[in-house]
C-alpha cells in the first residue's frame, strides 16, 4: 500500500502591524501640537483632523490614529489658550471701565489734599501742575501722593479742570456744580483739560467727578449738561 504523503499546511499570509505605513500627517499634527507656541494650534488641529479622516478611509492601511488625535487635541488646547491670552487685556479693560470705585477713591484722595492745600495757600485752588503741588502737601502729611495713587488698582486717569485751576476758591460762584477733577483721556502725571477732554458717560458706565466744594459724585449721561466748567 502506497503511503499517503502528509498534507503540507498552506502558507497563510499574516499581515504584520509593522508592515502598515504611518500617516505622515499624523506625525506633523503631533509635532505642531507639541511646539510651545499658540500660532501652531490651528495647523496642528487641521493636520490632525485631516490625518484621522485619511486613516479611517484607508481601511486599516495607515497607522497613526492616536497620534493624529493627540495632535488635534493639543491644537485645540493651544487655540483656546491663545484666545484667552488675546481676550484677557480687553476683559481687564472692561472691568476697569465698569467699576468706578477705584477712580472714586483716587479723586477723594485728591480732594482731601486740596482742602489742605487751600488752607495753606490763601484760599487758592491748585494750578495746572496740581499733582506736583498736592504731592508736596501729601509728603508733609507723611503720605506721598505717588504712593497713594499707586494703591488704587484700576483707577482711570484723572485731570484737573483748567477753567478753575489756580483761582481763589471765592471766585467760583457755584462750587457744588463746578468741576474740579474728572476722568480724562489721555492722562499723565499733571493731567488737565476741560469739557472737551471729559470722558463722557456711557449708557452703562457713569463717570466720577470731583467738584470744587469737595464732593465726589457719579455723573450719568443725563447729568452732563448740568456740569459747570468755568467759575
Amino acid at each position: 500500500m502506497d503511503a499517503t504523503p502528509p498534507v503540507q499546511p498552506s502558507a497563510i499570509a499574516i499581515p504584520l502591524a509593522e508592515a502598515r505605513p504611518w500617516s505622515r500627517l499624523a506625525w506633523v499634527s503631533l509635532g505642531l501640537g507639541l511646539l510651545p507656541c499658540g500660532i501652531f494650534g490651528i495647523p496642528a488641529w487641521i493636520c490632525g483632523f485631516v490625518a484621522r479622516r485619511r486613516i479611517r478611509k484607508s481601511g486599516g492601511a495607515l497607522r497613526g490614529g492616536a497620534l493624529a488625535l493627540a495632535g488635534e487635541i493639543l491644537g485645540v488646547v493651544w487655540i483656546v489658550l491663545t484666545l484667552v491670552a488675546i481676550a484677557a487685556p480687553f476683559v481687564i479693560q472692561l472691568k476697569s471701565e465698569m467699576d468706578p470705585e477705584p477712580t472714586r477713591q483716587r479723586i477723594e484722595h485728591s480732594q482731601r489734599l486740596v482742602q489742605r492745600f487751600i488752607k495753606g495757600h490763601a484760599g487758592h485752588l491748585p494750578a495746572a501742575n496740581w499733582k506736583d503741588l498736592l504731592n508736596a502737601e501729601a509728603e508733609e502729611a507723611g503720605s506721598p501722593m505717588s504712593e497713594g495713587f499707586g494703591g488704587f488698582g484700576d483707577a482711570r486717569p484723572v485731570g484737573i479742570n483748567l477753567g478753575v485751576a489756580g483761582l481763589p476758591l471765592l471766585d467760583v460762584r457755584e462750587p457744588s456744580r463746578t468741576v474740579l477733577f474728572f476722568e480724562i483721556d489721555p492722562g499723565g502725571w499733571n493731567g488737565s483739560g476741560g469739557k472737551n477732554t471729559f470722558r463722557s458717560p456711557g449708557a452703562r458706565r457713569p463717570r466720577v467727578v470731583g467738584f470744587v466744594d469737595g464732593s465726589v459724585r457719579l455723573i450719568g449721561m443725563a447729568d452732563v449738561e448740568g456740569l459747570k466748567w468755568e467759575p
